[in-house]
């Protein structure tokens, strides 16, 4: 990770959209952007690693972070996360990271020290709160990501993965290996199930780019 500087006003504007820092009142905000250290990373840089010491809270400012689990050659991507998002809130309490994250693009983070985000909590109920929030709303998200992985079909999961990550063209910029790890599947299985949506004409595919031709069957796919 590179140190750079953000500008404050931007940098406020960024955090003002985190849950973590939502509804803060001005003075509260610029405190914590006093705290902030800013960091560039690079495509594919290691951020956190599982199994790690660490408590420090992170948050991405723009660029894109992949959260995900490895054992082996195996990978299963947890999520991927958005400017305004947090992560390794975890670890805050449980002083190392239970997953690992990797810059799926170049993006800037801010991190915040453990003990400055302790002293802040502390003394700052609306943060306290929306901290509260951020582990309630990653505890569901766990919850409805473990339901998926056991109850819907391979084919739903990949349905879903490429509807709520379509641009505006209704294009998915993804290879298979990267879908197989978020849908935790074979790559085997997700090229298998690629050619099915080709087939029913849901899909057209060139390399690593998806078209969605037809949403309503893609929708209906997750309806059975």
């Amino acid at each position: 990770m590179n140190k750079v500087l953000v500008d404050k006003k931007l940098l406020s504007i960024l955090l003002k959209k985190t849950i973590l820092f939502y509804g803060l009142k001005e003075k509260d905000l610029n405190l914590i952007i006093d705290l902030i250290n800013t960091y560039k990373v690079f495509k594919k840089e290691k951020i956190i690693l599982e199994g790690e010491k660490g408590q420090d809270i992170f948050v991405v400012l723009n660029g894109r972070i992949n959260v995900y689990f490895e054992e082996g050659k195996k990978k299963i991507i947890l999520k991927t996360l958005n400017p305004g998002d947090i992560f390794g809130e975890i670890g805050y309490f449980t002083k190392k990271r239970i997953a690992s994250c990797v810059a799926l693009e170049d993006s800037t983070i801010g991190v915040i020290k453990y003990k400055d985000f302790k002293k802040l909590i502390l003394i700052k109920k609306d943060l306290f709160l929306n901290f509260i929030k951020v582990l309630i709303s990653r505890l569901i998200e766990t919850n409805q990501g473990v339901k998926k992985l056991a109850f819907k079909p391979v084919l739903y999961r990949i349905a879903e993965e490429i509807l709520c990550n379509l641009n505006k063209e209704d294009n998915l910029d993804i290879s298979i290996k990267e879908l197989a790890e978020k849908v935790a599947a074979s790559r085997e299985t997700v090229s298998r199930m690629l050619k099915i949506l080709e087939k029913i004409g849901a899909i057209s595919r060139q390399k690593n780019n998806i078209k969605v031709l037809n949403k309503e069957k893609l929708l209906n796919l997750m309806k059975q």
